[in-house]
């Protein structure tokens, strides 16, 4: 992640959904 993160404003706008359904999935993952 941490290399792919070169361009923060460039990721939000590209992956910005993607990132989000990463983030949720992530977060229902920590709360189960």
């Amino acid at each position: 992640i941490v290399a792919e993160y070169e361009s923060p404003g460039k990721l939000l706008q590209d992956g910005s959904s993607a990132f989000s359904m990463l983030v949720n999935e992530y977060a229902m993952r920590s709360s189960h």
